[in-house]
């Protein structure tokens, strides 16, 4: 008696199917970016501050700075590990010293040479301290990139910068002239080809950046949400913020084993008009006391909105940089209002 065997055949291309369905390897999951911050221990820890830096007048500030930025870091998590904020008040005390040594003479000359400078003298000091702010913007950016960067780490490994000074000020050198040549339409290149160089040297282990974001297109979208903002009366607003922060955030990518892996922002309009009216009337309603916790929920808010798109592989960074302590560059960045 003859049994029957059901048998099967396969095609050679199902076989192939087979085998790449079962060498693949597990897809990882997109990195959403996590902030813990303590509403209540931010305003703590910021009340603190302001007394200590009344107290001192003034001195306390760098340790103040420094003491905000760790809390900042150390509360924000991805994959499962939170950054970490190596910097000291002390070296950021030497840098707020050297910044307002080198900055301080053009500042007074701009707000107090009325009041003490001849009228034949006044015009042309404060043209001349404004230029020479200029010339110091870019040397800013390349020290605040440098000293931000070299003294944050995550598990252990450290970011870092790579840019050179004399390079960085030739292009924006070039690319401020346009901006004045063009009636600062030429910006939106300035501000796209300086945020690509900063993050192409840029550094977390042997992981590089990139920005791809072009000056064209940052123009057409400052002049639609410019339009939407007027044509509202200013109502837009926070949608067009979102708009901006959208561009830069989808524009910005980590580069692994030469693969590219951009960052995503889920941010809306809609809900972050929410979140800065309830900062606003809680700002009013505590006549001004609560507006650091206002602060800390606008800024919980952004950093919640970030991911990396999914195949990064925090798993394999290895370290590279080395650290850097002079603050120079950034308190002078924040003596002038810039951030990166």
């Amino acid at each position: 008696m003859k049994v029957w065997v059901p048998t099967f055949k396969f095609t050679e291309s199902k076989a192939n199917k087979m085998e790449q369905v079962i060498e693949a390897p597990a897809k990882r999951e997109t990195y959403f970016v996590k902030f813990h911050g303590s509403y209540k221990q931010y305003l703590g820890l910021s009340l603190y501050n302001i007394v200590l830096t009344i107290i001192t007048l003034g001195i306390y500030y760098p340790w103040a700075k420094c003491a905000i930025r760790k809390f900042l870091w150390q509360e924000t998590e991805i994959a499962g590990s939170r950054f970490e904020w190596h910097g000291t008040g002390k070296e950021m005390f030497r840098g707020f010293i050297k910044a307002y040594l080198i900055l301080g003479g053009l500042l007074a000359i701009i707000n107090f040479g009325p009041l003490f400078l001849p009228p034949e003298l006044l015009i042309w000091s404060i043209i001349a301290a404004y230029l020479l702010i200029l010339l110091f913007i870019p040397l800013v950016l390349h020290g605040m990139a440098r000293y931000r960067l070299s003294r944050t780490s995550w598990r252990g490994i450290y970011f870092g910068y790579r840019g050179k000074l004399k390079e960085f000020y030739g292009f924006t050198a070039r690319d401020f002239l346009l901006t004045i040549v063009t009636f600062g339409i030429y910006g939106f290149w300035l501000q796209t080809n300086i945020r690509r160089y900063i993050l192409q040297h840029a550094r977390y282990g042997n992981v590089s950046g990139d920005y791809d974001g072009k000056g064209g297109q940052l123009l057409g979208l400052a002049f639609l949400q410019g339009l939407l903002v007027v044509i509202t009366l200013y109502i837009y607003t926070p949608w067009a913020i979102i708009e901006f922060f959208k561009f830069h955030v989808n524009n910005t990518c980590l580069i692994q084993n030469d693969k590219r892996y951009y960052f995503e922002t889920n941010a809306s309009g809609g809900k972050y008009f929410v979140v800065l009216i309830k900062a606003i009337l809680l700002t009013i309603v505590t006549l001004g006391i609560g507006a650091p916790i206002a602060q800390l929920m606008i800024h919980k808010y952004f950093v919640e909105t970030l991911s990396i798109s999914k195949g990064f592989d925090f798993d394999i960074i290895e370290q590279t940089e080395e650290s850097y302590r002079d603050a120079t560059g950034d308190d002078m960045g924040d003596i002038l209002d810039l951030d990166f």
